[in-house]
């Protein structure tokens, strides 16, 4: 498979993800507690984005989409420091070094949104992307929270200019669920 076909399945995954954003109910998006009001759980939202995305890609599009696929065991990954990594979602051919096409790191974006943990998922990103070879890297957050995206805007733009790396990141892009029941959104790295 050249890079172009590469690249039309990236996009084909994005248009699955679009459409399994879609169907992310509120019950998922932000978890009904009995103590206060509903709050975010990323492992929940992950879950239920993990099963959309499944029913809407099913067996026949080449790739396979993973789960925090732990990468304690490949020695390719330990030489590029990228060995303790578990990302959110990973679409590949497991076994296949070249079959690496779209990571995805999930974060919600409310008030308590953590900026170590965003660089740490900037820096997953872009080295899964650069040196794993992967055509895309996806940071999607979710939430309704306007003002986390200005913070991850920010501390992506102040990660890039501390490690060198030229801002937006090449093949990381930035994408926002803003409500459950809604498609995802492309949104820029900058404004």
């Amino acid at each position: 498979m050249n890079i172009g076909q590469k690249r039309d399945a990236a996009g084909a995954f994005l248009t699955h993800l679009s459409k399994a954003t879609e169907a992310v109910g509120e019950d998922y998006f932000k978890l009904p507690t009995t103590c206060s009001a509903p709050v975010y759980k990323e492992r929940v939202y992950c879950y239920e984005l993990y099963h959309q995305l499944r029913k809407r890609i099913g067996d026949d599009f080449g790739f396979v989409l993973g789960g925090e696929v732990d990468k304690r065991s490949h020695d390719d990954l330990r030489e590029l420091k990228l060995d303790l990594t578990a990302p959110d979602l990973l679409v590949h051919r497991p076994g296949d070094w070249s079959g690496n096409l779209v990571i995805v790191e999930i974060k919600s974006c409310d008030r308590t949104i953590n900026t170590d943990a965003v660089r740490r998922d900037l820096s997953k990103l872009y080295r899964f992307v650069k040196h794993a070879k992967y055509v895309l890297g996806v940071y999607l957050l979710y939430g309704q929270e306007a003002d986390g995206i200005r913070r991850v805007r920010r501390t992506a733009h102040n990660w890039c200019k501390k490690e060198g790396i030229t801002f937006p990141i090449k093949d990381v892009d930035l994408y926002w669920h803003s409500r459950a029941l809604a498609p995802v959104e492309a949104v820029p790295w900058q404004g």
